[in-house]
């Protein structure tokens, strides 16, 4: 059960970088497994990240005043207001 698993994890990427090469070879490029192995990991990890990205930034806070001001001295946050 546990290969299952781990099969299950590591396939879809082998795929992708089989369907990579052959694409390029029909396409008449030289490749290396190189070329078709960073092809199948963005492919496969790029979406993941993104997701990732998006969900630091939402936790950002939105309005620039509010950063601003509270990271200021508090004599500049008195002029300020």
């Amino acid at each position: 059960m546990f290969y299952l698993a781990i099969a299950s994890l590591v396939m879809p990427g082998l795929f992708v970088g089989l369907g990579i090469s052959l694409i390029f070879q029909l396409l008449g490029w030289q490749t290396d497994w190189r070329e078709s192995g960073i092809g199948a990991q963005l492919t496969w990890t790029l979406p993941f990240g993104l997701l990732v990205m998006f969900a630091v930034h939402r936790s950002f806070r939105t309005v620039p005043e509010e950063r601003s001001i509270s990271v200021q001295p508090r004599w500049q946050r008195q002029l300020a207001e």
